[in-house]
């Protein structure tokens, strides 16, 4: 049988050796950012995932990076996340779309590690967890 407070009590304690910074074992993460940080966040997903996603199209030999479920001013995260790769890939155009409708940033070319490093370190992504 489910009950509530001992589930409330086996979360908390779970979460509660997190240390926000510290990489833990298996590579991930806790975010470091609060709602209101920032005009934009990118909430994890339930599995405290970030929503950054690679598509190949392998007859035009094609990728794109997607970040999805952008909230606020994508625009503003769309900008400084082309600055950003166009520094570290200095002499490359980025060609990056922001799909405000959709809450979706697009970009042409495989840069999943690099949006999640950038994500992780200006801490844009909030973990939504409530305990009622």
């Amino acid at each position: 049988m489910f009950n509530r407070n001992t589930s409330k009590a086996f979360i908390f304690k779970i979460f509660v050796d997190v240390i926000v910074g510290e990489v833990t074992p298996s590579g991930w993460v806790a975010p470091s950012a609060v709602p209101g940080d920032y005009p934009y966040f990118v909430p994890r997903s339930a599995s405290h995932m970030l929503p950054v996603y690679v598509k190949h199209e392998p007859i035009m030999s094609r990728f794109t990076t997607s970040v999805k479920k952008v909230e606020g001013d994508a625009f503003a995260l769309g900008e400084e996340l082309r600055q950003y790769l166009s520094e570290k890939f200095a002499p490359k155009h980025i060609n990056l779309r922001v799909h405000e409708p959709h809450r979706m940033i697009q970009i042409k070319g495989e840069y999943l590690l690099e949006v999640k490093e950038f994500l992780i370190r200006s801490a844009v992504d909030v973990l939504f967890f409530q305990c009622d």
